[in-house]
């Protein structure tokens, strides 16, 4: 095996490391980010309805969507 193919196979895994890294610490924010909006939203039952309705407005209408393509 030459060392131009070892090379390519280093930056590949290297490269690799770093997109999964970078993802997995996005990942991690938006959940944390969605915990701590849910545990506020828990706390104001008007603003917790509105959400809720306003998720299934858009569930619906997600689905109204998929069924007419």
């Amino acid at each position: 095996m030459t060392a131009f193919f070892h090379t390519r196979g280093v930056t590949f895994l290297t490269m690799g490391a770093i997109i999964s890294s970078c993802a997995f610490i996005y990942g991690s924010l938006l959940v944390l980010l969605g915990n701590h909006a849910a545990k506020r939203l828990g706390h104001n039952r008007r603003i917790a309805a509105f959400a809720s309705k306003a998720a299934g407005f858009f569930l619906i209408g997600f689905g109204i969507k998929l069924s007419t393509n």
